[in-house]
């Protein structure tokens, strides 16, 4: 085993404890958000509906903004290991309380617990990322978060498919998936406090990491003005915004066609986790075979231009012909390659801005703008379906719209990576964005001098 891992991912002997450490954590945390993912959304389309789903994505945006200081202040006061235990015991405090007001079916829990899976799935994965990166080196994570974000991508097929499974087939109510999640969630942090003991003392190479103990030290006002000063980090920002307002338009689309066709809750929570699950088998295919060989021979470009360009051509024939085929086959375009190519494109976008710099940019990115997005989101489906009147098909055009602001947006920042990437990155001066020189020969985001493909894995599937 030891000698297939190291040669399909280079891992060397003496890692491969460490890698099969975090790849179990990072499996569990993935495992839990896609049993929570069809619980959430089967729980509110069979109680609220969907037509009340742009309020729940305006509702995350709002509460997005207290989590992301709050969750910063504890970070300049813990650090890193006992932030993500702190933190653990908290979402675990919470899944029981959640569990426990299901019961009661009251309607505003509805709204409460979607809002909470929301805030849920995107801080266990980007916490994890962050924690990941404060064990390891460069050298070391280019060859272990391959097999780390496998390990995700697994835990999210098991995560669908056991949900499906326990639902449809064992008939386990929808709530008492929350106690299975309460259980994964504590052996995950169980892992990632073993994983910081492999790391400390991995060997040599593992010093030059930044230590587990390091807090992240980043304030809400610190890192708007990072972002503004430096355009290539504000580029990916708009990316990430315009991937998730796609995003959000396409699942409102998908959810309102799904409940349609399965109105009852058991059923409909069945469909949702089986759907989730072979979603994430896709992305681990594309992962395995197609996100490397794109990026080898079309380079960051082929990367990020590959999801906007197969969202247009799909809502061109969901704006033709609206079905659930048709919006299962759009949702499945978005989640799969969001989650593999276009992760990957956007990660290689992040190669020349340094380490210090992404540590405080990258929380505030993956919560904050991601969330707001969505809200934002929400905003413009509450106007187009209640004050406009909006088909499902025709909110395509809107989805058409956008994709092609988003190849647009794309071709620039692309553009402005190979620069940066060139000349690498240095201080801005007051009041300007970033000099940048040319210094290096890469022609591109992940190439090297010779032209050969860096082999940067995507972390991680939210």
């Amino acid at each position: 085993m030891t000698r297939l891992v190291d040669f399909l991912f280079g891992v060397r002997k003496e890692e491969v404890r460490l890698a099969a450490v975090l790849f179990c954590g990072y499996g569990l945390i993935l495992l839990t958000y896609f049993f929570l993912k069809p619980a959430r959304d089967s729980l509110f389309l069979a109680g609220p509906g969907p037509n009340n789903l742009p309020v729940v994505f305006v509702l995350i945006a709002l509460v997005a903004l207290p989590v992301t200081l709050l969750y910063g202040r504890l970070a300049r006061i813990l650090d890193l290991g006992r932030l993500i235990k702190a933190t653990s015991a908290v979402l675990i405090g919470c899944l029981l309380l959640l569990r426990w007001l299901l019961a009661l079916e009251i309607w505003w829990i509805y709204y409460a617990f979607y809002v909470w899976v929301g805030i849920y799935g995107i801080l266990t994965t980007s916490q994890f990322w962050l924690f990941a990166n404060s064990v390891l080196d460069s050298t070391r994570a280019k060859r272990i978060f391959g097999v780390v974000n496998l390990g995700g991508i697994l835990g999210a097929i098991i995560g669908g498919e056991t949900a499906s499974f326990l639902v449809g087939v064992m008939e386990v109510s929808t709530r008492d998936l929350l106690l299975f999640c309460a259980g994964f969630l504590a052996l995950s942090t169980v892992l990632l406090n073993r994983a910081g003991g492999l790391g400390r003392t991995a060997g040599p190479t593992a010093a030059t990491a930044a230590p587990l103990q390091e807090p992240v030290r980043s304030s809400l006002r610190k890192v708007r003005s990072m972002l503004r000063d430096h355009r290539h980090l504000a580029g990916i920002g708009g990316l990430l915004s315009l991937t998730m307002l796609v995003a959000t338009l396409v699942d409102f689309q998908f959810k309102t066609l799904a409940v349609q066709a399965y109105p009852d809750q058991q059923t409909l929570v069945a469909f949702l986790g089986k759907f989730y699950g072979r979603l994430s088998m896709v992305s681990l295919l594309l992962q395995t075979f197609l996100t490397y060989r794109l990026i080898r021979f079309w380079g960051v470009a082929g990367a990020i231009l590959l999801l906007p360009l197969g969202l247009f051509l799909t809502s061109l024939g969901m704006l033709a012909v609206p079905s659930l085929w048709g919006a299962i086959l759009l949702r499945g375009i978005d989640g799969s390659l969001r989650t593999s190519v276009d992760k990957t494109g956007r990660e290689l976008l992040f190669l020349p801005v340094p380490l210090e710099v992404k540590k405080r940019a990258k929380v505030f990115i993956d919560l904050f703008v991601d969330r707001w997005s969505r809200g934002l989101a929400g905003g413009l489906l509450l106007v187009l379906t209640s004050f406009l009147h909006y088909s499902v098909s025709w909110i395509s055009g809107v989805v058409m719209v956008l994709a092609g602001l988003w190849v647009l947006l794309a071709l620039v920042v692309r553009r402005k990576s190979v620069t940066a990437f060139r000349g690498g990155w240095s201080k801005p001066p007051a009041g300007r964005g970033p000099r940048l020189g040319y210094s290096s020969g890469a022609s591109s985001p992940g190439e090297t001098r010779t032209g050969r493909t860096v082999d940067l894995p995507a972390p991680g599937a939210a």
